[in-house]
C-alpha cells in the first residue's frame, strides 16, 4: 500500500527571504554551474536512463 504524499510546508521568516533571494538570483542567471559540473550531470543522467525502466 502506498504512503500518503504530506503536504509541503510553508517558508516563512528568513527561510521564506532566502528562498525568493536565490529564485531572484537564479533567473538572473547568478548562479551558473561549471562545465565539470555540468558534464557529471550529464554523465549520471545517462546512467540513470540506462538502468531505468519506464513505462
Amino acid at each position: 500500500m502506498a504512503l500518503p504524499i504530506k503536504d509541503t510546508p510553508i517558508l516563512t521568516g528568513k527561510d521564506a527571504e532566502r528562498f525568493w533571494k536565490r529564485a531572484a538570483e537564479s533567473e538572473a542567471g547568478l548562479h551558473k554551474i561549471s562545465d565539470e559540473e555540468r558534464v557529471r550531470i550529464k554523465e549520471n543522467a545517462k546512467k540513470i536512463k540506462a538502468i531505468a525502466k519506464f513505462k
